[in-house]
C-alpha cells in the first residue's frame, strides 16, 4: 500500500457513538481509535485506497502500468531521480498519459539514462462526502464487532469474512 499522509474520518464520532448506543463524550479516545482502525483495516482489504488523500509511490525506474488503485485519481507529480544524485527531477506531463489509472510513459522518458528512481504523488478516494454507504455499513459492523468482543481479541474469522464480503465490490484483485 502507498504511503498517505493526514485524512479526514469517513464516519463521525457521534455517528458512531449512537450505533454503539454509548456516551460519545465518555468513549471520544476508544471512538476515534476504532474509526481510524476500521478505516485502515477496510483499505487494507480492498488493497487500495478508499479515503481521498494524498499518495506517494516510489518506483525503481519508469515502469508503465496500473497504479494501485482502483478509486477515483488525480496524479500530482511524476519526478525521478537519476543514479548517485541527490535531487528529484519534474517530469513534465508530455513525459507520462494517465487512462483509466494506467500510466505509461513515453518513449523518449523511458530512453532517459540512468534512472534511479521514479516518484509518482496523487490523490485517490472517494471524498468523505462521496464514500459509499456499502464502506460505511462495513466500518459500522467492524467498529461494533470490535467494540462488543473487545475482550476477546476483536474480529474473529468469521467476522473478518462477513467484512471482506461486505467490500467485495471494492477488493483491488492483483493477479
Amino acid at each position: 500500500m502507498p504511503d498517505q499522509q493526514e485524512r479526514e474520518l469517513a464516519l463521525q464520532p457521534s455517528q458512531v457513538a449512537s450505533w454503539l448506543r454509548v456516551d460519545a463524550l465518555a468513549e471520544a479516545e476508544t471512538i476515534l481509535f476504532l474509526i481510524n482502525n476500521a478505516m485502515d483495516r477496510v483499505e487494507e482489504l480492498c488493497n487500495q485506497p478508499i479515503f481521498e488523500g494524498s499518495y506517494r509511490v516510489t518506483l525503481p525506474g519508469f515502469v508503465s502500468g496500473k497504479l494501485p488503485v482502483l478509486t477515483p485519481i488525480t496524479l500530482t507529480s511524476v519526478a525521478y531521480r537519476v543514479a548517485n544524485a541527490n535531487t528529484d527531477i519534474a517530469l513534465t506531463d508530455t513525459g507520462y498519459l494517465l487512462d483509466a489509472n494506467s500510466l505509461s510513459f513515453s518513449a523518449a522518458t523511458l530512453a532517459l539514462p540512468d534512472v534511479g528512481r521514479v516518484i509518482i504523488e496523487y490523490k485517490a478516494g472517494y471524498p468523505i462526502a462521496q464514500v459509499p454507504g456499502s464502506i460505511k455499513m462495513a466500518m459500522c459492523y467492524m467498529i461494533t464487532q470490535w467494540y462488543e468482543y473487545r475482550a476477546d481479541g476483536g474480529l474473529t474469522p468469521e467476522m473478518k469474512q462477513r467484512s471482506a464480503e461486505m467490500l467485495e465490490r471494492f477488493i483491488r484483485h492483483t493477479t
